[in-house]
């Protein structure tokens, strides 16, 4: 209930638990049905039964919710593995850790949540294409953190689907794909005398734009895209 400032106690619970509840104009008790022994007392406030449980109790309580104390450590050391947690007491390395068995029978359902892959897509035994240069697949990586001897932090990547031929292009900025791809284009064509039909890549704004869809009006070229996040 928003808003609710109090916190309730079911009777229905305490009865199922073997307490008499008594109720009168100004006060209410709480016995044991077996001993009459009177346990708690409460107070009216308005329309409200009060209950003061520390000043009823005799002693003092703590009521904890207490863990395996291995899967504990198991999580406050970022899901280690139990292997490696019985090393870490064996070699006493980790103050505080408790000198217990950690035992791996019991899964953990974050770990087994964050290290689940997909399945693998199947290898294709059948080749869809009937000569080179039907489709070629087209991908641009980078910035790679080490730049080669004349700048280039980019590379071109165009494999075609009937060889699986592969050509790598070296870029110095992503804006040099299409003037690499065009140039390969104009090669291919004088040494093989066959055109590129087909070509895919991704969404990037180095694929998709006004330059690679003239060149390829142009050309007669297919020009496709794969589908967001998938290999």
């Amino acid at each position: 209930m928003e808003g609710l400032k109090h916190s309730l106690l079911s009777i229905s619970q305490l009865c199922d638990k073997g307490y008499k509840v008594n109720f009168e104009t100004n006060t209410c008790t709480i016995s044991d049905e077996t001993s009459g022994k009177v346990l708690f007392t409460g107070k009216r406030v308005n329309n409200i039964y009060l209950l003061d449980i520390m000043n009823n109790c005799s002693k003092n309580e703590c009521l904890l919710s207490k863990s395996d104390e291995s899967w504990l450590w198991h999580r406050r050391l970022a899901h280690i593995h139990t292997n490696n947690l019985n090393k870490l007491k064996s070699k006493d390395i980790v103050s505080g850790l408790p000198n217990t068995k950690f035992q791996d029978n019991i899964l953990c359902d974050a770990c087994v949540k964050g290290k689940q892959t997909r399945t693998s897509f199947k290898i294709k035994d059948v080749i869809c294409t009937n000569k080179a240069l039907d489709v070629l697949h087209m991908d641009l990586f980078g910035p790679s953190k080490t730049v080669t001897l004349v700048g280039n932090f980019y590379a071109l990547v165009i494999v075609d689907d009937f060889s699986r031929y592969t050509w790598t292009l070296f870029l110095a900025s992503k804006n040099d794909a299409y003037k690499s791809f065009k140039k390969l284009a104009k090669v291919l064509h004088n040494e093989n005398g066959n055109s590129i039909k087909h070509i895919r890549s991704d969404h990037e704004g180095e694929f998709q734009n006004a330059k690679f869809d003239r060149f390829c009006e142009k050309h007669g070229i297919i020009h496709s895209y794969s589908t967001p996040r998938t290999p």
